[in-house]
């Protein structure tokens, strides 16, 4: 896939800019109150933010690990779904990662910064519940300026691209940061999952645990839809392209020359058939990402040499 038809260079670039836009002092930070997810904005009629909080994050390293994740997950799962259904598992995950947070907070406490009608004094009332915040607005004459115990960040929608990269392909290598071990990616992503439903029980824990596992939860739900699309859906349609490419070498028995699409390279040493349904089986068993350099030269020159027959 050509970075030109990709959907993921614009999200990374969005979240970058976000977290720059609300870091520009005073104004940053109302920009950021209106990204916020929180169950007192959604009561009042605030519907966007299930969509805006994913954009909007609590800091550097907040941003980097999200953004490093979405990169390293997301070529591989928008290389398999393409731009539009990629773009799709995305939101899909965001927005059921904080659907899953604010369901288990909507009557939770919170601290609200509230402005006398006045327009001169603030003050901080909490924690409260949003019922006992109402009672009070009405007694003391003040409205909502803020509130604080929100929910923002990527983290839901890149954990449901990194279930649908689990998915696609199970069996690819990765390797931990800390500890420095490796592992197969569906291994690694079934023990992210245990231990964020390990703390999720953690009441002291100030990370939305439920909006990973929501996230993770919504890419799960995506990618089987797809898988059980019929002739829409992924898995079909990944199986029939590569049947179709194995039997259409075959029964031709090309000759695939290393080099460039000119023919330019050692036409003595051409890839042999066994080779190219070696690569066509580790394709299918562990996806593209797992192919070296040489092996995506063969699929590359065995597509290629279809393609150039298929136009004569």
């Amino acid at each position: 896939m050509s970075d030109e038809g990709s959907i993921l260079k614009p999200l990374l670039w969005l979240n970058v800019i976000v977290f720059v836009v609300c870091q520009f002092g005073d104004f940053g930070s109302r920009f950021q109150d209106l990204l916020v997810l929180h169950p007192w904005y959604i009561r009042h009629g605030e519907i966007w933010r299930l969509g805006s909080y994913m954009f909007a994050h609590g800091g550097l390293f907040h941003i980097l690990f999200n953004m490093w994740g979405l990169y390293l997950f997301g070529q591989l799962v928008e290389r398999a779904l393409g731009p539009r259904r990629f773009l799709n598992l995305y939101l899909c995950s965001g927005l059921l990662g904080g659907l899953a947070w604010m369901a288990a907070n909507w009557s939770g406490e919170f601290y609200a910064k509230c402005l006398l009608n006045n327009g001169y004094i603030t003050r901080m009332l909490g924690p409260v519940t949003a019922n006992e915040l109402g009672a009070i607005l009405r007694e003391a004459d003040l409205t909502v300026y803020s509130v604080t115990g929100g929910v923002v960040g990527a983290s839901g929608a890149v954990f449901g691209v990194m279930v649908a990269a689990a998915m696609t392909f199970p069996n690819v290598q990765m390797a931990l940061l800390f500890p420095p071990v490796v592992m197969k990616l569906r291994t690694m992503v079934i023990c992210y999952a245990v231990i964020e439903v390990w703390q999720s029980f953690d009441q002291s824990s100030s990370v939305a645990h439920l909006a990973h596992l929501g996230g993770a939860l919504g890419g799960f739900l995506y990618m089987r839809r797809l898988s059980q699309g019929g002739s829409r859906g992924l898995w079909p349609s990944l199986t029939a392209w590569l049947g179709r490419l194995r039997r259409r070498w075959r029964a031709r028995g090309f000759k695939v020359i290393p080099g460039g699409a000119s023919g330019v390279g050692d036409s003595s040493v051409p890839y042999s058939a066994a080779a190219v349904d070696r690569v066509l089986d580790k394709l299918s068993r562990e996806g593209y990402g797992a192919l070296n350099d040489e092996e995506q030269e063969i699929l590359r020159a065995a597509s290629e040499q279809l393609k150039n027959r298929r136009s004569r």
